[in-house]
């Protein structure tokens, strides 16, 4: 198949005095759509050959800068609440709409700390968002409630310190080519570090999936991973996923780096996912 090169647009969502980046690849036929959740130090500005690959498959393919980062106005070493979060998604999700057909599936897609944002806006309180499927990738959700003791968790809910805290991310556990684990450790837009007391918003997230409250996701889900992901713990993740969302199924890529964007199995993950989302339209969510 000819691969076309589908230039890149950026939309600007203004949100409460802020200005929320949305990058958009948009096909010539929209057979479906995707809006992108970035993770803690990526940006839409990591997904170049992506979004092109998605369109070339007919995905109008969507990225949004998290407050804070990549273009996106706000803190850099800040990170929005739930609340926020979910308003976001809510206010691209309408900005896609407006471009996308209602007929048109619509995917919601969370990578690495994206998809604990992903689940946490899906599962809470404040309203339904209008998608039709949703992705899970590369997700250790639970993380925090996993390898942290509640007395640890606890004093992450009490800390108020502006001090930096080092995510501890290291290129090499992203991708095996030279070139872009150089662009990973030179990128200049990459968030690595937060805030001290802004880790209480990270937990939080974790606590709004999985409470025993939470609103499960019925709509259709898929949770990828590489199955010798450096940064997840995939059977915890797996559990996890599969008690949240109940209409889930899971993709293992055989792989042992964390992005799979940045790996040799890009191609199939692209593939994959657009094919899912092409298969999943017209979930019954209330709009309302």
């Amino acid at each position: 198949m000819f691969q076309h090169n589908i230039a890149r647009e950026v939309h600007y969502l203004a949100q409460a005095n802020r200005r929320m980046a949305l990058h958009a690849w948009r096909p010539m036929r929209v057979q479906g759509a995707i809006l992108y959740f970035h993770g803690l130090q990526s940006h839409a500005g990591w997904l170049w050959s992506v979004g092109n690959a998605f369109a070339n498959l007919g995905i109008a393919f969507y990225a949004l800068d998290r407050e804070g980062c990549g273009i996106s106005s706000g803190e850099k070493h800040g990170f929005p609440d739930v609340r926020t979060l979910h308003e976001d998604a809510r206010a691209a999700i309408d900005h896609i709409r407006r471009e996308v057909p209602d007929d048109v599936p619509l995917c919601l897609f969370g990578h690495c700390l994206g998809g604990s944002v992903l689940a946490a806006i899906a599962s809470c309180s404040y309203g339904q968002l209008p998608y039709d499927n949703l992705v899970i990738c590369s997700t250790w959700l639970g993380k925090m409630h996993d390898r942290l003791s509640e007395h640890e968790r606890a004093s992450i809910d009490l800390d108020d310190r502006q001090s930096l805290w080092d995510a501890g991310l290291k290129a090499e556990d992203f991708t095996a080519n030279p070139h872009l684990a150089e662009f990973i450790r030179n990128d200049a837009l990459a968030t690595t570090h937060l805030q001290n007391r802004e880790r209480k918003k990270l937990l939080a997230l974790e606590k709004a999936y999985l409470a025993a409250d939470a609103q499960p996701i019925d709509a259709p889900s898929l949770f990828i991973c590489a199955d010798k992901d450096p940064l997840v713990d995939v059977s915890s993740t797996v559990r996890h996923f599969q008690r949240l969302c109940i209409n889930g199924s899971t993709l293992l890529v055989n792989q042992d780096k964390h992005y799979l964007f940045f790996t040799p199995a890009m191609g199939l993950v692209v593939q994959f996912t657009a094919d899912f989302v092409k298969a999943n339209g017209h979930y019954a969510y209330d709009a309302a």
